[in-house]
């Protein structure tokens, strides 16, 4: 039987638990401030310049409107994005991209904190040391170094934190009560983030209690399913795009493997592995007749969410990814996905007694091996070539300020400098009403 949850009545109990997710999401803060000191740059990245730029401009000069906020950015709309960078450089009086990393890495560890603090109650007092160790080991790797390094990312943290307590308080608490209504505004404002929003009010259906007996049964999940029409009418097209979906199903189901399989990145079989523990947990219970309690359901809700982000990225990026294999910036949602799993894990280790700890260990192994691995090409090739680009495209934009030559800047290329055009750097630079707005590292002398 699932373990009865603890009761959070109880102060001291639930200090404890709270100190402890708390410190998690310390470590994984610091974790990302390292990343941060040794791998950042002041220098904004490709989307930045065009994106940011504009919109700077506009709140600068007054002209900003809700439309504007609301704009199409490719096939999302960033809204929770824009306002927290008009946000960030009011408050810090420029354009701050370390400001924007600090943003992105304490969402990620929000993320992390909250993530324990759901799971916590419903586990057995030695499989929460397991819990925190495996959630440690988890958010601090590298892996999804791409979003942490890039300030213009802080959407894909929005979608992630919102759509987790959206997930969560819908699964917890009953309908309509307070939190409950916290949840489904968590999942609105997820469809804010990204279109990864709209994914994740689709996989809270997953997470809803299941008691569907009469109208009043059902009003729960229409109102989550007005959230997905909300997501759905707010999705733009993104024609120019086009070339870079899957071309044909066996393109798709490559990349969608590969993304099962994170973060046993290589093999496209490895997803029977990674999508065990909650597979063989959901049968368990069919077979017994038991009910999933709120916490099963929000893990089986959180897999759901990242098997449906695999499935958009193989459908709209599966042209354009080498080797199938998801880039960096695609795999932080998988992140709850293998923490649901991990949970799942635990349960079933608590319940089967030593074959199941056994059991546990091995997959653990296994899991956190590719992790380390991911974690160890980011760091002898992705990075340091991320830090060479950085240093150079910062001394290309210092000559340019210093003499206004655009030869500057080397010809259009896609890896050259900090846009695959220099047309889009110039125009920022040249504009005089972002220019008092600069990172001033732009105006040091180059040594």
């Amino acid at each position: 039987m699932p373990l009865p949850l603890d009761p959070i009545g109880k102060p001291a109990r639930f200090a404890w638990a709270a100190g402890v997710c708390l410190a998690l999401g310390a470590l994984v803060f610091a974790s990302r401030l390292w990343l941060l000191q040794a791998w950042g740059t002041p220098v904004p990245y490709w989307d930045q310049w065009d994106a940011e730029g504009a919109l700077y401009r506009a709140w600068l000069t007054g002209s900003l409107d809700w439309r504007q906020l609301f704009a199409a950015h490719n096939e999302h709309r960033i809204v929770l994005t824009r306002l927290a960078d008009l946000a960030l450089l009011e408050l810090g009086g420029g354009w701050s991209r370390w400001a924007q990393l600090g943003l992105n890495a304490a969402l990620h560890a929000a993320t992390a904190g909250l993530l324990a603090a759901a799971f916590w109650p419903a586990l057995a007092p030695r499989a929460r040391i397991g819990w925190i160790a495996g959630l440690a080991a988890l958010f601090c790797t590298a892996a999804g170094w791409q979003n942490a390094l890039w300030g213009f990312q802080s959407q894909v943290y929005f979608t992630e934190l919102f759509g987790l307590v959206g997930i969560t308080l819908v699964a917890s608490v009953p309908p309509w009560a307070l939190r409950w209504w916290i949840g489904w505004s968590a999942l609105v404002l997820a469809c804010l983030g990204t279109a990864g929003g709209t994914l994740a009010a689709v996989a809270a259906f997953a997470a809803a209690p299941s008691d569907r007996h009469g109208l009043r049964g059902w009003r729960p999940f229409l109102a989550i399913g007005l959230v997905v029409v909300l997501g759905l009418a707010l999705q733009p097209t993104a024609p120019h795009h086009a070339a870079l979906r899957a071309q044909d199903a066996g393109q798709f189901l490559r990349v969608l493997a590969r993304g099962l399989s994170w973060p046993l990145a290589d093999s496209s079989w490895a997803w029977i592995v990674v999508q065990l523990p909650l597979l063989v947990l959901w049968i368990d219970r069919r077979r017994r007749g038991v009910r999933c309690d709120p916490a099963e359901r929000r893990a089986l809700a959180l897999a759901v969410f990242a098997a449906l982000h695999v499935a958009a990225v193989a459908y709209s990026r599966g042209a354009g990814l080498p080797d199938a294999r998801l880039l960096s910036r695609y795999q932080d949602p998988l992140h709850l996905a293998l923490a649901a799993q991990f949970f799942a894990l635990l349960r079933l280790a608590t319940e089967r007694g030593r074959p199941g700890r056994l059991a546990a260990l091995g997959w653990s192994a296994v899991v956190f091996a590719g992790l380390l691995a991911l974690t160890y090409h980011a760091l002898i090739a992705h990075l340091p070539f991320k830090r060479a680009q950085d240093a150079a495209g910062l001394d290309y934009i210092r000559t340019y300020l210093q003499n206004r030559d655009p030869r500057a800047f080397p010809p259009p290329s896609p890896f050259a400098s900090p846009h695959p055009d220099p047309a889009a750097i110039l125009r920022v630079l040249d504009d005089p009403v972002l220019q008092p707005v600069l990172p001033r590292q732009f105006f040091q002398p180059l040594p």
